[in-house]
């Protein structure tokens, strides 16, 4: 365990809440949820950015790289001479989601996993993106 000093103006505050320990930590484990739903927006964010760029996902990209001589030169003289740099930024955002998604994970309490997974996949599923793909669905069935 560490212990960290709090100003007394806080802790007066939070002792009119009721157990100090307790809201303490329930401060810190909220600071720490949205820090890390921070970071993983972030690494979302500039993962969508290299999709992109190079038109497909982390692990097809790193795949065709890796197997795929033809293409490597064709996204040389037609996308980035950096692709290789582009890859390891790419790989770090992509296995940094997998990452700070686990340690959210275990932080915390099971009903806040539900309704963080329902607002992932709302941001998922919920853009004109997804709306365009499945008209066709909403066209027949009126």
């Amino acid at each position: 365990m560490t212990t960290v000093t709090v100003s007394n103006k806080l802790t007066e505050i939070l002792a009119s809440f009721g157990d100090l320990q307790e809201s303490v930590n329930t401060a810190v484990q909220r600071y720490t949820i949205e820090q890390i739903t921070n970071k993983i927006t972030e690494l979302r964010r500039k993962d969508e950015e290299f999709q992109k760029k190079y038109g497909m996902d982390y692990s097809a990209f790193a795949e065709r790289t890796g197997e795929d001589e033809e293409f490597v030169n064709k996204v040389e003289a037609d996308i980035s001479k950096t692709w290789e740099a582009d890859l390891a930024d790419w790989e770090f955002c992509h296995h940094g989601v997998e990452d700070w998604t686990t340690k959210l994970q275990d932080i915390l309490p099971n009903d806040e996993i539900t309704l963080l997974s329902e607002a992932a996949l709302a941001e998922d599923w919920l853009n004109p993106e997804e709306d365009k793909a499945w008209s066709h669905l909403q066209q027949s069935s009126s």
